[in-house]
């Protein structure tokens, strides 16, 4: 009896002790947890119908994979992440090639690898295998994710060298820029050139060695015309203060370099010119959304270089809408969903706290310093001394206001409405005035260097003492327009329609006149050296006095020149 009482007080110890020890354990567990690092993704609206806990989940596994920037360590299968034995992204593979197919390699930075996806099958690579997988192909189309985190051009054309070629691909597939661009903030040039060389020599060994290399420049928040959600604006003042966006620049001015070595080269920059939805959740990387868009975009390029034995028409394929495609990713990933329903629970620290507890894995705020405080402008005909510096101002309406000393550095004024203002004395510097109307307003004594006004419509408008150094006028209706005495040398005109427009006594040097409209405007005593002029777009100009030395003029003649 007291032998029984024994083993019965000895088996309740153990039970306290046990409960003790999970105890302790969820303790320093709920610790750890509540340090860890947050992602930026966690708080982003792109992820607002992924659960809190899920987005914890996401940002954990993100922390505990383990890589350099040049290489994945292999075998690493976490819920929404799995690294094959090769150290790739995605499903496992042989290194030796499958007959029957045209294997391709995706190369490039996280946002390649696929930081923030929610899956494997939501990363871009996996976007494109599935864009291939929609349409039969003879031979089978393999697409292999290669994309490391913190990658730069360097440890990739490494990688290439000594891993991927062993692998026997096809065509390699490379997203770049951001690392690169980042990493060449100190000697931009010679690190573009160090850039060009290094893919000039991947192209030049696919040549030899008999597989296609394209070439691709990635998008990043506040490139190209995408209009930008106040999270988007949040991170692109982020930039600001970066050489980031001017070295992706010229990158992308290296891409001619290299057509004549590579398969193919192409600028994505301008990939999200016509989404209005939020893309990025910083300044580079994607969601779901994005990542699908850039996938689409490269089945497109792609496609001409892939052997075409279909039983379905490339040029009649078309992705499911946005909605349906996604569900029917999840819905294939069925190993995906079956870790995220059964595994995540065993595998987070927090078990105890999933199983016993309802409350939601706190997500940490984030600190904006922003003045998103939109100004009550339909109360007044007049703003004087504003401060609207770094503010969010999209579809705002000035139009008849009197505008007097206003800061509105670093706005975004995206389509907003300024018609018959009067400016004075106020500062637009690197403002965004994309595809705004300006049309019979005045504009005096202002600043607008460096801002962005492609676009937009400026008919009638009235320049006195303005300026416009670095301002983008792309593809900006100017026409009827006073700009007497308006310096234009710095600007960037492409496009633009200057049509029976005064621009006397203006500097309009250095500039190719080959897109630029100026029929009927009045050119006298204007600077017009070391450009370039074609005939046709100058009919009915008057020109009295005007310095055209060192200019070119293509071949034709003027007609009606005074």
């Amino acid at each position: 009896m007291s032998v029984q009482v024994s083993y019965k007080n000895q088996f309740l110890v153990f039970i306290f002790l046990f409960f003790i020890f999970i105890g302790v354990i969820e303790g320093y567990s709920k610790i750890w947890w509540e340090m860890v690092e947050t992602c930026a993704f966690e708080d982003s609206a792109i992820y607002q119908d992924v659960s809190a806990s899920m987005k914890r989940q996401m940002c954990t596994e993100l922390y505990q994979i383990q890589f350099s920037s040049e290489r994945i360590e292999p075998d690493q299968n976490f819920e929404t992440i799995s690294i094959n034995s090769y150290g790739f992204r995605g499903s496992e593979i042989t290194l030796e090639k499958p007959q029957n197919t045209f294997r391709i390699f995706t190369v490039g930075g996280s946002t390649m690898m696929g930081s923030g996806s929610t899956s494997d099958v939501t990363t871009i690579p996996g976007f494109l295998q599935h864009s291939f997988d929609e349409v039969i192909f003879n031979p089978n189309i393999q697409v292999i994710n290669a994309g490391i985190s913190g990658a730069w051009s360097n440890t990739e054309t490494n990688l290439i060298k000594n891993k991927l070629l062993k692998f026997k691909p096809d065509l390699i597939i490379v997203y770049d820029g951001w690392n690169d661009a980042t990493i060449g903030s100190e000697n931009p040039d010679i690190m573009m050139d160090s850039w060009k060389n290094r893919w000039e020599e991947i192209c030049l060994l696919g040549n030899d060695m008999g597989f296609d290399v394209i070439i691709t420049i990635q998008p990043m928040v506040g490139t190209g015309k995408k209009p930008l959600t106040e999270n988007e604006y949040v991170h692109y003042l982020d930039l600001q203060s970066t050489e980031v966006l001017s070295n992706l620049d010229l990158l992308a001015k290296k891409l001619t370099e290299l057509e004549s070595s590579c398969t193919s080269t192409n600028d994505l920059r301008n990939a999200f010119d016509e989404v209005d939805s939020e893309i990025f959740w910083d300044v580079g990387h994607m969601g779901n959304a994005g990542n699908k868009i850039i996938a689409q975009k490269m089945f497109e390029i792609v496609l001409p270089y892939v052997p075409q034995n279909t039983s379905q028409t490339p040029n009649n394929f078309q992705l499911d809408s946005e909605v349906d495609s996604l569900k029917n990713l999840s819905e294939k990933d069925s190993y995906v969903q079956i870790k995220r329903s059964i595994l995540s629970n065993y595998k987070t620290p927090l078990m105890l706290k999933y199983y016993f507890f309802t409350n939601d894995i706190a997500v940490h705020d984030k600190d904006v310093n922003v003045n998103w405080q939109i100004p009550n402008i339909a109360q007044t005909d007049s703003l004087k001394d504003f401060n609207y510096s770094f503010s969010y101002l999209p579809n705002a309406n000035f139009s008849y206001k009197t505008i007097d000393e206003v800061n509105f550095v670093g706005s975004y004024l995206r389509q907003s409405t300024f018609d018959n203002a009067l400016i004075y004395q106020s500062n637009f510097t690197s403002s965004n005035l994309s595809n705004t109307d300006f049309s019979n307003a005045k504009l005096v004594n202002s600043n607008f260097r460096n801002a962005d006004m492609s676009g937009s419509l400026l008919e009638n408008i009235i320049l006195e003492g303005v300026r416009l150094e670095g301002t983008d006028f792309t593809n900006s209706n100017l026409r009827n327009s006073t700009l007497t005495g308006i310096n234009l040398s710095l600007s960037e005109i492409q496009g633009a329609d200057f049509q029976n427009s005064d621009l006397s006594y203006s500097d309009l040097s250095g500039h190719d006149f080959r897109r630029v409209f100026l029929m009927g405007s009045n050119l006298n005593y204007s600077n017009l050296q070391g450009t370039i002029i074609e005939p046709r777009n100058f009919l009915n100009v008057t020109m009295i006095g005007t310095n055209l030395s060192g200019s070119t003029i293509s071949e034709g003649k003027f007609d009606g020149l005074d």
